[in-house]
């Protein structure tokens, strides 16, 4: 099947992940880690992104970014090759270090936006690496809870809560704390490969008589189809939007409909 283009985001935030080819390690120390913030803080003085939030974790990373210009294809390919080089080199190895090209998915208004940041900070926590979200070293949570620290952190989503930036990471404090029920982007649980779900993809469209998925939207055949990936194959039902091209929402919205 043929890639699709990304959706597109309105807002021009987007949450992405990073993860290692088969799931191996793409950072081994400290050092790896600084290596790719210094490089994520080159693409930000670049202009072509700004960094709201981050989480590295040992073999994948999130980020949820504000894309500027439309650069964000342009950015992320541009990180990811240079850390790679800088990693095989270190590590005298060859081949890719990460699973295909940088996951990315939409977000699309305020309440998504701080969910989101939730979600990437408790990834430590929900993994069982830490108690609190403030214990684990390598995530953004620090620059939000201190106005001194310099960074290349972009925190303006916090007049958002309150103008008062005091009473804003004092919210930001409590809002963390609050387990985050909404799905974003995952590490799969399952052992399905993005080959395995273009082909399983590929026949239910083909059953329903859907030949053309850059127009896909027209078929009213869709939602019934997208019911079946979800229901009958387990696609969750992120996967589903980003195979299909089609916002989460939608894909939401018409197994919901169908229950």
């Amino acid at each position: 099947m043929a890639r699709t283009a990304r959706i597109k985001s309105e807002s021009g935030y987007y949450h992405v992940m990073l993860r290692g080819n088969n799931r191996n390690l793409i950072f081994k120390n400290k050092q790896d880690r600084l290596k790719f913030l210094k490089l994520v803080q080159k693409q930000v003085n670049r202009g072509f992104i700004s960094v709201i939030a981050y989480c590295l974790m040992d073999n994948h990373l999130h980020m949820l970014l504000r894309e500027n210009d439309g650069q964000l294809t342009a950015a992320m390919q541009s990180l990811s090759t240079a850390y790679a080089i800088y990693f095989n080199k270190k590590y005298n190895r060859t081949g890719h270090l990460f699973q295909n090209r940088f996951e990315s998915e939409t977000i699309d208004d305020e309440k998504y936006l701080f969910a989101a940041l939730r979600y990437i900070h408790q990834n430590p926590v929900k993994a069982g690496i830490c108690d609190e979200v403030e214990n684990y070293q390598w995530s953004s949570d620090p620059f939000y809870r201190d106005p001194e620290i310099n960074t290349f952190i972009d925190k303006s989503i916090l007049t958002f809560i309150n103008p008062s930036f005091t009473v804003a990471v004092e919210e930001y404090n409590r809002l963390v704390k609050i387990p985050e029920q909404e799905t974003f982007l995952e590490m799969p649980d399952d052992q399905l490969t993005d080959e395995g779900i273009n082909h399983i993809v590929e026949a239910e469209l083909k059953i329903a008589g859907i030949k053309d998925i850059a127009s896909i939207k027209k078929y009213k055949s869709l939602p019934a189809t997208v019911c079946i990936l979800h229901n009958k194959h387990g696609l969750s039902i992120r996967r589903i939007a980003a195979v299909l091209g089609i916002s989460k929402g939608s894909v939401q919205n018409m197994v919901q409909k169908k229950q």
